[in-house]
């Protein structure tokens, strides 16, 4: 049986997913908010980032295309999960259950210069 924790923090996490969801759909949360800005302190234009399941240990990361994005790359946790992907879309298949796993994706143009970016979203798996 879980405890109460486990209840809140699996209900939490399906709460989470869903106003991310929402959030990608309608194209953000608001004025403002069309550049996020990077490690280094330069901003880039916004991409619509969107988590779902793919399935009981997968999750689907999805995003807005840029039509000037050569290759995107893909972090969970603020490692590379995948460092060089053509789709809008990719599958992690390497999670766990009840571990908290928070992805943002990189648009890189032709020169490996940083154009576009999501902002970091969380996600219990």
């Amino acid at each position: 049986m879980k405890s109460d924790f486990a209840r809140m923090r699996a209900l939490y996490a399906g709460v989470t997913l869903a106003l991310v969801m929402a959030l990608a759909g309608c194209g953000g949360g608001g004025s403002g908010a069309d550049d996020v800005v990077l490690a280094d302190g330069s901003s880039v234009p916004r991409l619509e980032i969107g988590l779902s399941r793919a399935g009981p240990l997968a999750i689907q990361v999805a995003w807005s295309d840029d039509p000037d994005v050569e290759t995107f790359l893909v972090a969970r946790d603020g490692l590379t999960l995948v460092d060089s992907v053509d789709a809008t879309s990719v599958v992690d298949a390497s999670v766990a259950p009840g571990v908290e796993y928070c992805y943002q994706v990189f648009g890189y143009d032709f020169a490996g210069n940083p154009i576009s970016a999501t902002e970091e979203v969380c996600v219990v798996a």
